[in-house]
């Protein structure tokens, strides 16, 4: 780490401290990671969650901090995880190109070895000199063989070390990429596979576009029916997404209940009507709780829209797209808006017709708490 680097993690670590000193917040490690990751101001769906929190006469309870934790930081010990396989892994490499080199050196020594004994049987005349010489080889022989048999054993358990750790490497890098409540990509995962398409969009001059969709008064829902029921309608809202796209389209969920759609070879235009329809849909949902014939309303998202453009990096078209969201919510949610019309003030509003609500049991949402 250079200097420059050390200096400015130290204030934003100081930054971390002061802002949850302010709140009351414990200086957990747990804790810490949130607010870290907030300082440095790299996940704007954190920054509001944690302002709506501000706003909240409760503030910051032990269960949220808890839960901004999970939303945001959860990534952290599957790349800790994945470092050490990976540091476990380039050990066993290290261990077997050892025995190996061992194995070469004595495979070297034992044809010298017979080279020279060749050499003594070619000039032996007394036939007692030639026995001698025969058991050495003999016994030169069962030598090699009982270490070439032991390398065998060694190296066949180094094999299954290191097929166990390629698939728990797999495994964690398949983890660190999905998240575990909703089953869709997660933020490391859009961060990458957006950040590839837009390499490729930029290249072959082909569109891109982005939404950020956000579910509408989602902190007041899940303070009022409790997070069971809060786990309950992202999973309807994921599944809702995941099903409505196709192809290279990739939903994933970037942090609390703000998911991502990545729509490659995807216009403005066509990213919006499908952003409608996507909305459309959802809001056609109502959440029931079976067990108590409780109706808990609808759920309805707001989005925003934009397409990548020419030399734009993927940071500022998110920004343009997460700002149509912002301005989404401000023009009364259950809305789509897209960057590009912003300037105009203009939006795609269509409110859902009244369907068949869709009902999710209780004890289904009870069964997928974290």
């Amino acid at each position: 780490m250079d200097e420059a680097t050390a200096v400015n993690a130290s204030r934003l670590a100081e930054q971390a401290l002061m802002a949850m000193q302010a709140r009351g917040i414990p200086p957990t490690p747990e804790n810490f990671a949130v607010w870290y990751l907030h300082q440095s101001g790299g996940n704007p769906a954190l920054g509001r969650a944690i302002a709506a929190f501000d706003k909240s006469p409760e503030g910051f309870t032990a269960e949220r901090s808890a839960e901004l934790n999970r939303a945001y930081c959860r990534t952290i010990d599957h790349s800790r995880h994945i470092q050490q396989v990976s540091e476990r892994f380039n050990g066993l490499v290290e261990e077997v190109t050892a025995k190996l080199g061992i194995a070469t050196s004595q495979t070297r020594d034992y044809s010298e070895r017979l080279s020279s004994l060749g050499s003594g049987i070619s000039s032996v005349i007394d036939p007692s000199q030639l026995v001698t010489l025969v058991r050495e080889l003999e016994n030169q022989t069962e030598l090699m063989r009982q270490r070439a048999s032991k390398l065998e054993v060694e190296l066949e358990q180094n094999n299954r070390e290191i097929n166990d750790l390629k698939d728990d490497l797999a495994n964690a890098r398949r983890a660190a990429s999905t998240d575990p409540l909703t089953g869709l990509g997660n933020r490391k995962l859009f961060d990458d596979v957006f950040a590839d398409e837009a390499e490729t969009a930029l290249a072959s001059g082909t569109p891109l576009s982005l939404l950020v969709t956000d579910i509408d008064h989602f902190k007041l829902f899940n303070d009022t029916h409790g997070h069971q029921i809060g786990d309950a309608v992202l999973k309807l809202v994921a599944e809702r997404l995941k099903r409505s796209v196709k192809g290279r389209d990739t939903v994933a969920r970037y942090g609390g209940e703000e998911f991502v759609v990545v729509l490659p070879q995807t216009d403005e235009a066509a990213a919006v009507r499908l952003a409608e329809q996507l909305r459309a849909e959802i809001a056609k949902s109502r959440l029931v709780v079976r067990n108590r014939g409780q109706d808990l309303g609808k759920v309805t998202i707001s989005i925003g829209v934009a397409e990548l453009e020419r030399g734009e990096d993927p940071e500022s078209c998110f920004k343009r797209a997460d700002d149509a969201l912002y301005g989404a919510k401000q023009a009364g949610r259950n809305r789509v808006m897209s960057a590009g019309s912003m300037g105009a003030g203009s939006m795609v509003q269509s409110l859902p017709a009244e369907t068949a609500p869709a009902r999710v049991r209780e004890t289904a949402a009870e069964s997928a708490a974290v």
